[in-house]
């Protein structure tokens, strides 16, 4: 048997001369458009009855089949998923998935791919379930693992304010995530205040996604994206909607505005000029330009001078555009910034500038 003090002895670090000579690794990949960044552990993280269990059926489904997550965020090429519930059974799981299928008129092809624990007693401090896990994953090769919720997974007897305890079960997330090469995320509750997960630091310190839900009027969800190796991006707001005559569930964000499109092409292809940003987003030129000019005067973006590469010729410049860091807010339209009496951008079901109420949907049990 090998003497592992001898083999910590024979470890080296590594030469950040050596990493910098490979290939560039290019941007950072997502798993699911904007939203989870491909590889990484993930957390889901809301109050009680906000509806973390849904959002998470709607991203294992939409991962399995290739439809968008929330009607609006693509995915990757569909393959297997796997997920595990403890808090829902098989019957409640395939209510659920069925009444999401109805929501998006979809059929049942590519469920194959969405591989399921439900109510097993999967426990990630138990040997056995983590050999099983293990075995499982590396066979499998899931685009994601899903684990829900991860405070009836961890085990009772493992208090998630404990360093001690917790650290062992977040060490087992990642071999996971390693062995099989895949996301995993988790669904945790905040604690009475803030956004912070409820528990040790260590769970805040873990996470390179966070997906953070908020519950608003009309039953709206606010849903904040942050992301360690990548741009985080602007809240968004999407709407939970059940049909009570035939039990179809949807959650579906809005589709991105054309202002919505133009800030994120400057945030992510910064000092660019309209023209380039124009073909960019996929619209004429002067509708961009306008765009742009609106989000200059709301401190969103901010126009300044480029020197392209010198070529041999006389040197010029050109007019691009670059983020404004300080300030990431989300601009309605209309160019001008929320304040008293300028409502911001609205959902059907909310009130619009106008007080157009559309009737309200039928309260549903979120988690």
């Amino acid at each position: 048997m090998s003497d592992p003090r001898r083999a910590h002895r024979e470890r080296w670090p590594e030469s950040a001369a050596a990493l910098l000579a490979e290939a560039d690794p290019g941007p950072t990949p997502f798993l699911v458009e904007s939203l989870i960044v491909e590889g990484a552990i993930a957390a889901i993280v809301g109050a009680p009855k906000v509806g973390k269990t849904w959002l998470t059926l709607d991203i294992a489904l939409a991962l399995a089949t290739g439809l968008p997550v929330l009607e609006r965020f693509a995915v990757n090429t569909p393959g297997p998923v796997l997920l595990v519930l403890e808090e829902s059974g098989r019957i409640a799981l395939r209510r659920r998935l069925e009444d999401l299928l109805a929501g998006r008129g979809a059929s049942r092809e590519g469920m194959g791919n969405l591989h399921f624990f439900a109510n097993a007693r999967v426990r990630l401090n138990d040997p056995e379930w983590q050999r099983d896990l293990l075995r499982i994953v590396t066979t499998l090769k899931p685009s994601a693992v899903l684990l829900d919720p991860l405070v009836r997974l961890k085990g009772a007897e493992v208090d998630e304010s404990s360093q001690r305890e917790i650290g062992p079960v977040l060490d087992l997330i990642r071999d996971l995530r390693d062995a099989g090469e895949t996301t995993v995320a988790y669904t945790a509750h905040t604690g009475h205040t803030g956004t912070h997960q409820r528990g040790s630091s260590d769970l805040e310190a873990y996470w390179e996604t966070k997906l953070t839900l908020k519950e608003g009027k009309y039953q709206q969800i606010q849903l904040t994206a942050e992301h360690r190796e990548a741009p985080n991006e602007e809240p968004i707001t999407y709407q939970r909607i059940a049909d009570p005559k035939t039990g179809a569930i949807r959650l579906c964000a809005p589709s991105r505005t054309l202002r919505e499109k133009v800030q994120r092409a400057v945030r992510e292809t910064p000092f660019t000029d309209t023209r380039t940003l124009a073909k960019t987003v996929g619209h004429r030129k002067q509708d961009v330009e306008r765009e742009l000019n609106a989000l200059a005067t709301a401190g969103i973006i901010r126009r300044t001078r480029s020197r392209p590469p010198d070529q041999g010729g006389p040197a010029r410049t050109k007019t691009v555009w670059e983020p404004v860091a300080q300030d990431r807010s989300e601009v309605p339209q209309g160019g001008r910034e929320p304040g008293p009496g300028l409502p911001g951008p609205t959902l059907p079901g909310s009130n619009g500038p106008k007080g157009d109420r559309v009737p309200r949907q039928e309260a549903l049990p979120w988690d």
